[in-house]
């Protein structure tokens, strides 16, 4: 197996224990986000980012990412807010 096997497989992990369920398409979104916003740090324009141009590309892939960090945190804050509720029956 390769690295990045691993790295899929320990973020599919971690969204199973999180979460209980794995959205597919989030995960692979995800994991080619970040390969994305680690490839624009060599870039031929440095940090200006032009249209584009790979630190472009990496910029709007790490928009999607916290994006998607936020909405993974508002979903564990409603799950810890239920639970809370439900303990207070």
């Amino acid at each position: 197996m390769s690295g990045a096997l691993y790295k899929l497989f320990a973020l599919r992990l971690f969204c199973a224990a999180s979460f209980g369920k794995v959205d597919e398409q989030m995960l692979v979104s995800s994991n080619d986000d970040f390969k994305i916003w680690l490839g624009g740090f060599i870039s031929p324009t440095g940090t200006v980012r032009v249209p584009g141009t790979p630190f472009d590309k990496a910029m709007a892939a790490r928009d999607r990412m916290l994006t998607i960090s936020y909405q993974l945190c508002h979903q564990i804050h409603l799950i810890t807010c239920c639970m809370q509720q439900i303990a207070l029956l």
